[in-house]
């Protein structure tokens, strides 16, 4: 009770901040006993607020804390989050989180929203094995969705989710509020109705769907408005448009356009610099959220000094909405290729020799052991293996290598070539992810033009920052996706120059025509934002390329009346379905053990099962993987030590062990000591040093309360994106996703800081080399640190082109 009433006597805002101090001090006290399994610090509460910053400023004048910001609350917002497990219901949070169309709408109510997610009691995602789906465990989760569930005094109850919360098995919910400058009530039910019209849906996975367009995290362009005039819906192409012009037939619709519209170079440029201000250059295409429609845009000369922004074509428009807010969630952008187990797969099923692809390890292997001793070697890999924003730390550890600074004497340096060897030997291990220096990742839009012809791609690759000049790709490509199970996902196509595309870059440009898209022959996928892995190295071309898969897609589940209970059980039926994961490596252990590859019976069979497990969130119609499917043995490559497994003669054997023979110490305890170099002192940053404190504690804080939230221990794993080792409340998502997540925040954080330390100075300015010097030094001196071993210190290389000046302009650095 003694707790409760000192509460009360502080304001609401010192109550908040003195928590929240709280939090922070516990989450210290924590990390600080790592070793203790299960550690949760035991304190005197009272004691514990008593001694926070927050407290001792009220006790000492009186007044309300100011804790230093430098979040831009636009971009993130505060979540709450819930676990519920099979027996216990745990909070967590807040965290900061991508809003969405939603949140953006009430962040007034934000204290109102939890994030719900059903996981089992380690906080990995649940699995519901054969037999279990009547389980009591099913029992109450679906009690929870239907039911609503209290926490903290409020009643929660569903709302909705996107479909990638739906693959984490995580939800939104709401407890009803009244809104105080309108005194409405708002409840779940209200908010549901606001989303748009629905009404004409009869499917209910497709009705879930397009509820969860409202919920994906995006970024609003919200300074550009588009007006009723400024944009209209345009018609797709189809086969039947293809036959009216060309000699190609076809038995099926196809469309070549699905998911794609156009955007003017103008409006363009405007959404960017809203959402970038600082960003040189526009990306080509955006995938896009905008009144019911999903999909992407990409920039159409065609439109430029015209009043329509935006064309979107009818299969964007996926339910009616007046909600005219253009909202981003990716653009597209350079970014290395990668192999992985798949791709190797498919690649040596069509003929590719196992030597080529273990060449390309070997390479990578010298690369990743050479880091540390030769800053060439360093440099060149990381623009090789990195997509380099220009504020990431990577970029700047670049820079620091190419300035003349050395990884064996600069801890930071040193920390984030550590944690770049250590990701990249995981995901060699684990994943078979291999870097191929003529490769990249881009996302697919359509030949506006109609100049390319069937079996013809455009490709210009545009990374300046990598050190590669803008070049269009003149030879055959090899193009699939991920993922790809069937042999006829990899398609050999033709790469051309054509000049009415140059506007283009870092965007692989489709044909319009032909017998069926090329899209739809890999993996089935379409132009709403998926990604195709694109190579032109002659080593990887498959010899004797397949035909493609039929796509077509069974019919739907219909139903008339759709409710937010049906919603509610959809929920329940997708995450007791089949996991895709589980077919995937079923079909991997098929292909592994088959002389056949992927070409063997039971592969085909799962390829097929696969695409209908990727229909299920779309059509509700559940994949039945039979027993006979069910691999009764595993490879050793797989790593299951709890299941039977055998000695693979594959070419993913062959690399997994390699990689086992191949190590390189990547222990932390290896950094260079953090020692403060002389060269860094600039006359008159001592002015600075108190703004340079409040910014780095803001800094930290922000740094801790993630590292803290994904349970990471290691700050440089953290600022690069590169953990592999997740906390409790992270387990139940997908690493990679989780680690875009984490590069999300950290450029979100990293430019909220940039634009705080150089508010009312230029960045060149003298005034700049004062405060970077400061913070050097307020950062290297006597910190206070996240466990007893490591000092934050990425905080002062966020301004390194600041620091670089000053080292160079000391007399013996000249």
């Amino acid at each position: 009770m003694q707790f409760y009433d000192l509460l009360k006597e502080l304001s609401e805002q010192i109550a908040l901040a003195a928590l929240s101090d709280l939090r922070l001090n516990l989450q210290k006290s924590q990390k600080s006993h790592e070793c203790f399994v299960n550690y949760h610090p035991i304190c005197d509460p009272v004691a514990a607020l008593k001694a926070t910053e927050a407290y001792q400023k009220y006790k000492k004048d009186g007044t309300a804390y100011q804790k230093p910001q430098i979040i831009d609350t636009v971009s993130t917002v505060n979540v709450h989050r819930v676990l519920v497990t099979p027996l216990t219901v745990q909070t967590w949070g807040p965290d900061r989180d991508t809003p969405n169309r939603i949140i953006r709408r009430y962040t007034h109510l934000l204290d109102h929203f939890v994030r719900l997610s059903f996981t089992d009691e380690d906080g990995n995602k649940i699995v519901f094995r054969t037999g279990r789906k009547t389980s009591e465990v099913v029992k109450r989760f679906r009690k929870v969705l239907k039911c609503g569930l209290a926490v903290a005094g409020r009643y929660f109850d569903f709302l909705g989710m996107s479909s990638s919360q739906l693959r984490e098995h995580s939800c939104w919910f709401f407890s009803r509020a009244v809104d105080p400058g309108t005194g409405t009530v708002i409840t779940a039910s209200s908010i549901q109705k606001e989303m748009g019209d629905f009404s004409d849906i009869t499917v209910v996975a497709k009705y879930a769907a397009r509820m969860g367009q409202c919920f994906t995290s995006t970024v609003s362009a919200s300074k550009c408005s588009v007006g009723k005039d400024e944009f209209e819906i345009i018609k797709d192409t189809t086969c039947e448009d293809v036959k009216k012009d060309t000699i190609y037939t076809t038995s099926r619709q196809y469309n070549f356009t699905d998911g794609i519209g156009k955007i003017s170079p103008e409006f363009s440029c405007a959404a960017w610099k809203c959402l970038r201000p600082d960003d040189r250059g526009t990306p080509s295409a955006f995938q896009i959220r905008f009144a019911g429609c999903k999909g992407v845009v990409v920039v159409d000369p065609s439109l430029s000094n015209k009043k329509l922004k935006l064309q979107l074509r009818e299969s964007m428009r996926k339910f009616e909405s007046d909600h005219y807010q253009l909202e981003v969630c990716n653009p597209s952008k350079y970014s290395p290729g990668f192999l992985n187990r798949q791709i190797i797969v498919l690649l040596s099923t069509l003929g590719v020799k196992d030597c080529k692809i273990l060449q390309k390890q070997d390479q990578m292997f010298s690369n990743i052991k050479q880091m540390l001793s030769d800053p060439k070697i360093a440099v060149n890999h990381l623009k090789l293996t990195t997509a380099l924003p220009p504020d990431s730390p990577v970029t700047a550890a670049i820079k620091m290598i190419e300035c003349g600074f050395s990884p064996e004497k600069e801890p930071y340096i040193h920390g984030i070539l550590r944690a770049c060897q250590a990701i990249h030997l995981e995901n060699l291990q684990r994943k078979a992810r291999i870097i191929v220096p003529k490769a990249v990742l881009l996302m697919g839009v359509i030949d506006e033009t109609n100049t390319l012809e069937y079996g013809q791609v455009f490709v210009q690759i545009d990374c300046q920052r990598a050190g590669i000049e803008p070049w269009v790709v003149e030879e055959p490509v090899a193009v699939t996706k991920s993922p790809c199970l069937y042999p006829g996902d990899v398609r050999v196509l033709n790469a051309r120059s054509v000049p009415a595309l140059f506007h283009l870059v870092n965007v692989i440009v489709f044909p319009a025509k032909g017998r069926r898209p090329h899209t739809d022959e890999i993996s089935g996928s379409d132009l709403d934002g998926d990604q195709y892995f694109v190579t032109w190295d002659p080593d990887l071309l498959p010899e004797k390329p397949s035909d493609p898969m039929d796509y077509s897609p069974k019919p739907p589940k219909e139903k008339k009346d759709i409710t937010i209970n049906d919603v509610q059980d959809f929920f329940i039926d997708f995450i007791q379905s089949a996991p895709l994961g589980v077919i995937a490596n079923a079909h991997l252990v098929h292909a592994d053990s088959s002389i056949s590859r992927a070409n063997d019976p039971k592969c085909i069979a799962l390829a097929k099962l696969h695409s209908e497990a990727v229909d299920f969130a779309k059509t509700g119609v559940l994949p039945n993987m039979g027993e006979s499917l069910r691999p009764k043995a595993y490879p050793d490559f797989m790593q299951k030590p709890d299941r039977i497994s055998y000695e693979s003669k594959g070419v993913l054997n062959k690399l997994f062990c390699k990689v086992k023979k191949f190590s390189i110490d990547t222990d932390s305890h290896t950094i260079p000591p953090v020692v403060v170099d002389p060269d860094f002192d600039l006359d008159g940053h001592e002015k600075y040093l108190e703004e340079a404190r409040t910014l780095l504690d803001s800094y930290n804080e922000e740094l801790q309360s993630v590292m803290h939230h994904y349970g990471i221990q290691d700050e440089f794993a953290l600022v690069t994106g590169n953990a592999t080792k997740l906390g409790k409340f992270a387990r139940h998502k997908k690493i990679h996703a989780v680690r875009v997540e984490i590069k999300t925040k950290m450029q979100d954080l990293v430019r909220a800081f940039r634009k705080e330390f150089y508010r009312g100075i230029a960045i060149n300015s003298h005034e700049a080399l004062q405060k970077a010097s400061a913070l050097y030094h307020v950062t290297y001196k006597n910190r206070t640190t996240v466990s007893t071993s490591q000092k934050l210190i990425s905080c002062p290389w966020i301004v390194v082109e600041n620091l670089y000046t000053i080292k160079k302009s000391k007399p013996h650095q000249k």
